[in-house]
Formats: structure tokens, sequence, C-alpha cells
């Protein structure tokens, strides 16, 4: 009996840590364009959109195609910064070649 109620109580600790482990990893998720390996050998035009990026996180950097200034997402907000240092809103329709967002 002392057997099987121990048994028990292993079984639910392992679902719970499983469990919770879930539904953590769901939260903790880092969504990336490419790699830095393929902008570093010049692959430097990318197929997603600014908009499609944003529905993935509301926090990131990258860059832009054609490797145009620096990209900061901030609190779901796109900017570039060029080479003046000065960080402009971006459009929608922008693409990048490379970046990574995740929810904060």
């Amino acid at each position: 009996m002392k057997r099987i109620r121990y048994s028990l109580i292993a079984v639910f600790f392992l679902v719970t840590i499983l469990v919770g482990t879930h539904v953590q990893g769901a939260q903790d998720v880092l969504f990336q364009t490419s790699t830095f390996d393929a902008l570093d050998k010049g692959v430097a035009e990318g197929e997603v959109t600014i908009k499609n990026l944003k529905q993935h996180g509301d926090f990131g950097i990258g860059t832009f195609n054609a490797v145009d200034g620096e990209m900061v997402v901030l609190d779901g907000n796109c900017y570039q910064i060029k080479m003046d240092g000065v960080a402009y809103p971006v459009d929608d329709s922008m693409k990048t070649p490379f970046s990574f967002v995740t929810s904060f």
C-alpha cells in the first residue's frame, strides 16, 4: 500500500513539473529571422515584414534589408537607428533579413 502511495506521489510531482515547464516554456520564446552567419555571408535581403515580426514579440534587435541601420524593437514599436544616431519609427511594410524578438 505504501509503495502505491509513493508511486502516486512521484507521478503527481512528475506531471506537475512537466506541466509547469511546458507553460513556462510557452512564454519564454525567442523568435529569430535567419542567422547571423547568413547575414555575415552577405544574405542581406529578407522576407519577414516588421508587421509579422511584431506578432512574435515586443522587444528585440536586428537590421533591415540591405543592412540599412540597426533595428530596435521596444514596447512593440520598431525603430531604425541610422548613421546619425537618431531612432526613426519604421513602417510595418519594411523587411528584415536578421532579427530576433521576444515578449518582455
